[in-house]
């Protein structure tokens, strides 16, 4: 069986039309219900840094950094979804870094809770959804 080049174990084609259909279906439930529906992606420490996406590569024997899209899930649905409905935190803490991890593991550190909230309820009032 050949490998596809991606994270996901499911085509990307499928992957997106799935998403496409699970979103949809927040959507019209969020019409129904007269709320705002939108998607906040998180992410990974592995997504964001070249020295973790190198540690994690590591783990295998028979892929490198052509096999995985650490960015992947970020893309689609940036290209999915309207600047609305999806806030994407990648760019943010790519930018801040060593203020929005922790040194020792992959979680985020108080500073970058604070900038994530921040930004997000900026994205929100730009939108003006609160």
């Amino acid at each position: 069986m050949q490998r596809s080049n991606s994270l996901f174990p499911l085509p990307t084609c499928v992957f997106i039309l799935l998403l496409e259909e699970i979103f949809d279906e927040f959507e019209k439930n969020s019409k129904k219900e007269n709320y705002k529906f939108v998607v906040i992606n998180i992410p990974d420490k592995r997504n964001i840094n070249k020295k973790y996406q190198e540690k994690f590569l590591n783990q295998f024997s028979d892929v490198d950094e052509t096999y995985f899209d650490f960015r992947k899930v970020d893309n689609i649905l940036s290209q999915n979804l309207s600047d609305s409905s999806y806030i994407s935190l990648f760019d943010l803490a790519e930018k801040n870094f060593d203020e929005f991890y922790f040194k020792t593991d992959p979680h985020w550190t108080p500073q970058g809770i604070k900038l994530s909230v921040d930004y997000i309820i900026e994205r929100l009032k730009e939108e003006k959804i609160i």
